[in-house]
């Protein structure tokens, strides 16, 4: 008798768009929005998934994640995943200095002041590079889903260093010094959700935070 011949099972796909708003705050301690949309798209095959996202608006953004969810109990996971992402500021951040250097000479009795000095100004986009790996415990409802992990890795920012070395006729020297590129190790805690808005709805509400970055929005999964 033939045994029937069972399917592999097969890699699945879906995407989504998002509407956002959310803060990132970088490795040199700089703060930036991200306020804008988000399109993203995830493979699935079993329990291992890849899933990847770029987002455009007061910032831009993009993730890859590669990872795998342990059933560890009813409703309950382990999801352990690899993950890089990459954000950059739309708008500039700046820094302007001013050093004034005043003389005064005097010519048959009369004494005259004169007033000069050097200024220094530095425009960048705020940016952040990180790359880690977490570890969450994750808890489903037939329409919600919450996570509450531990993610470690590094963190850099794209930050330009600012220097500023000014000496005055009269020997006066001023030094200003901005450390703003700056590469970390980090580890934090997690926490995100998404909760489906009705029983048959593509929209869901997300939500995702930890000590260096947050946002909501509302997605739809198409």
């Amino acid at each position: 008798m033939t045994k029937p011949i069972s399917a592999k099972p097969a890699v699945t796909t879906k995407g989504y768009a998002q509407a956002n708003l959310g803060i990132i705050q970088n490795a040199a301690g700089e703060n930036y929005t991200n306020i804008g949309a988000t399109l993203g798209v995830q493979a699935n095959y079993k329990n291992t998934y890849m899933k990847g996202e770029a987002g455009a608006g007061t910032a831009l953004t993009g993730k890859i994640e590669l990872g795998h969810e342990f059933d560890i109990g009813k409703n309950m996971g382990l999801d352990l995943s690899a993950k890089g992402q990459y954000s950059r500021a739309m708008q500039k951040s700046s820094f302007h200095a001013e050093v004034q250097e005043v003389s005064q000479t005097s010519q048959n009795g009369v004494v005259y002041t004169t007033k000069n000095g050097a200024t220094i100004e530095s425009r960048w986009h705020a940016s952040e590079m990180r790359l880690g790996t977490q570890a969450e415990l994750t808890f489903k409802t037939k329409r919600a889903k919450f996570g509450v992990g531990v993610e470690g890795g590094m963190r850099r920012s794209g930050s330009t260093d600012i220097h500023m070395d000014y000496v005055s006729t009269d020997g006066l020297r001023v030094t200003i010094d901005k450390n703003l590129n700056k590469k970390l190790g980090y580890v934090t805690p997690t926490f995100d959700t998404e909760i489906q808005l009705g029983r048959k709805s593509n929209f869901s509400f997300v939500a995702n935070a930890d000590r260096f970055q947050g946002q909501a929005g509302i997605r739809y999964t198409f």
